[in-house]
């Protein structure tokens, strides 16, 4: 069964009930790492095998240094939905990155299924002035088509990120994080820390690695990990913690 909408009197039709989650609205800085919700949505298999169920365009980053990522939260059944372009075999967990604001089919295997997909934005800016989305967005605009539907979000890029600012250091005293990335062979470091321990997890929890946080400090290789979302949580002997969200991109 469809999703239920309410018209406008324009007679554009918005779809708001699906999403999951709200977010609160966020300044970006220069050199300050983003991990900033953009909204969830929840699609469920409308009876279209083996045509396309929902048409998908959710707009790229437009600030240097941050990406749009889509991170696959749920998935039923596991292995038979799919995403054209993007993810040929969904598994709960699985991130699709989005560089173009192309359009993506999602395809629901014979009978039914559903999907929870979550959208944010990750990454460090590198340049001030360029705009980026001051909050997610609640509010999906629908066609109300049927085999297939097609649904674009209000995301709205309203804010602008500013020049960097001279941070003060908090009690958990470590340094500047160094992301994964092409440049660097995906390998992560930081430039200082007190000891302690850091643990890697996946986009659905699960732990990744493990160790002495000092070894971070000549860096540690992820270059083996698949595309997708990451969090390390760093633990000083003080009982302190942090955690930052990271992402491997597509190779």
């Amino acid at each position: 069964m469809k999703n239920q909408y309410t018209s406008r009197a324009t007679c554009t039709l918005i779809l708001g009930a699906t999403l999951l989650t709200s977010v609160l609205a966020q300044n970006w800085t220069v050199g300050v790492p983003v991990n900033m919700s953009l909204g969830a949505l929840h699609l469920n298999g409308s009876g279209c095998y083996p045509n396309i169920d929902e048409m998908i365009t959710f707009p790229a980053s437009q600030a240097a240094g941050v990406q749009h990522i889509a991170v696959m939260t749920t998935v039923a059944p596991e292995d038979t939905n799919y995403i054209s372009p993007g993810i040929s075999s969904i598994h709960t967990g699985d991130t699709m990155f989005i560089n173009t604001s192309a359009q993506r089919n999602v395809f629901f295997p014979e009978g039914s299924g559903s999907l929870v997909i979550d959208f944010r934005a990750i990454g460090t800016p590198t340049h001030a002035g360029d705009p980026h989305p001051c909050v997610g967005t609640d509010v999906w605009i629908s066609n109300l088509g049927i085999c297939p539907e097609a649904l674009t979000p209000t995301l709205q890029f309203n804010c602008i990120v500013q020049g960097s600012l001279q941070v003060q250091e908090t009690a958990m005293a470590v340094g500047h994080f160094i992301f994964p990335s092409a440049e660097n062979g995906e390998r992560l470091s930081i430039t200082g820390t007190t000891g302690g321990s850091y643990l890697i997890t996946d986009a659905i929890g699960r732990s990744i690695a493990s160790g002495s946080a000092q070894v971070l400090l000549s860096g540690i290789d992820l270059s083996a990990l698949r595309a997708g979302l990451y969090t390390i949580t760093l633990s000083d002997p003080n009982g302190l913690a942090r955690s930052v969200r990271f992402a491997i991109s597509g190779r």
